[in-house]
């Protein structure tokens, strides 16, 4: 949370896939907060991405 205080719940929104696959012109960073508890820094690394990757409609990524 941009407070600094650590979640008192469950940080996840709603449970996540294992794989996504990207509609229309998402960010990493949008499909990690559709979850809540996915970091898009692991999801870049999970799938060999780099800050900035611009995504293509039909991707599919892994959502560790």
């Amino acid at each position: 949370p941009q407070t600094g205080n650590p979640f008192v719940t469950d940080p996840a929104l709603k449970d996540h896939p294992t794989t996504y696959t990207v509609l229309g012109s998402e960010t990493v960073y949008q499909i990690a907060c559709k979850y809540g508890d996915v970091d898009p820094n692991i999801s870049l690394a999970a799938n060999g991405l780099t800050a900035g990757t611009e995504l293509k409609a039909g991707q599919v990524l892994q959502i560790p």
